[in-house]
């Protein structure tokens, strides 16, 4: 499961056809390798995290003995910094509890649902009948773009839901899926990929597995990580930007491609818990 889709792109591929290697690659990912990566990739993944950390530290004692006294305070300011996020997690989880709680929403566990199937089903079918020209009516069925993570399962299993309950209520629509998080993170020019093949949704999925605990630290530092790249990210691409050389978010730059083969529609993303237009 290598390559890089964007040689492929370059050559006129359609993201949405690709070749016929990316497409069966994906199609293993999402029954098997997204929920079952190989321990020792993670494990070395996280060592390596584990080990810069070290040596960064070492380097921050270093300068405060030899060059800059006080430098060494920043590894205390880091810890600090880390327990206030780990704090203010906590208590906005909490807040926002306790506030639902007031208005008078109540919580539910998880594995149970107050709406059946059946009520969203007859509520799709009045919608669809109140809009009038209903797309179930339309000579050519709507383009719906699919995009959705495997990270945990649940945004799979929920899109899957939506589709399901649209056809049942008579939403006729062309679904297309692709898989633009796991084109980025398995291309060759993804260091993660690249070194330890493996990707942010099969680290999040190991440590499922090991247990909730060892899953919430992995979410935790993983999505740090992110936060911090990201903003790394935006700081480059406004210095290239002033340079006059091309850079910017490749999953943006991926969408562009795609919104502008497909035309969809709509576009339905359960990575993100929304509905774009």
């Amino acid at each position: 499961m290598v390559g890089n889709y964007r040689a492929l792109i370059k050559q006129g591929v359609q993201v949405s056809i690709l070749c016929g290697e990316r497409l069966e690659a994906f199609e293993a990912y999402r029954k098997h390798g997204a929920f079952h990566p190989q321990s020792f990739r993670v494990v070395g993944f996280f060592a390596l995290v584990v080990g810069v950390a070290y040596l960064l530290l070492l380097l921050l004692q270093h300068i405060d003995r030899w060059l800059l006294p006080g430098v060494g305070y920043i590894q205390h300011i880091i810890a600090l910094y880390i327990v206030f996020c780990v704090l203010r997690l906590y208590i906005v989880c909490e807040w926002c509890r306790t506030s639902a709680m007031k208005r008078g929403l109540k919580f539910e566990p998880r594995t149970s649902f107050v709406v059946s199937r059946e009520e969203e089903t007859l509520h799709l079918e009045t919608k669809l009948k109140d809009i009038g020209s209903s797309p179930k009516h339309s000579k050519k069925p709507p383009k719906i773009i699919c995009i959705t993570g495997y990270g945990g399962g649940g945004h799979e299993a929920t899109m899957n839901g939506v589709r399901t309950v649209m056809a049942e209520a008579g939403f006729k629509a062309d679904f297309v899926d692709l898989p633009v998080a796991f084109l980025v993170e398995t291309d060759d020019l993804n260091p993660l990929w690249r070194v330890y093949h493996v990707t942010g949704e099969q680290l999040y999925n190991w440590g499922l597995r090991q247990g909730a605990l060892v899953a919430w630290l992995i979410t935790w530092v993983t999505s740090y990580l992110q936060y911090w790249a990201l903003h790394a990210d935006e700081y480059l691409g406004q210095f290239l930007d002033a340079l006059g050389l091309p850079y910017g978010d490749e999953a943006s730059r991926l969408c562009c491609q795609i919104w502008t083969e497909q035309k969809p529609d709509l576009v339905l993303t359960i990575q993100h818990l929304s509905l774009f237009v």
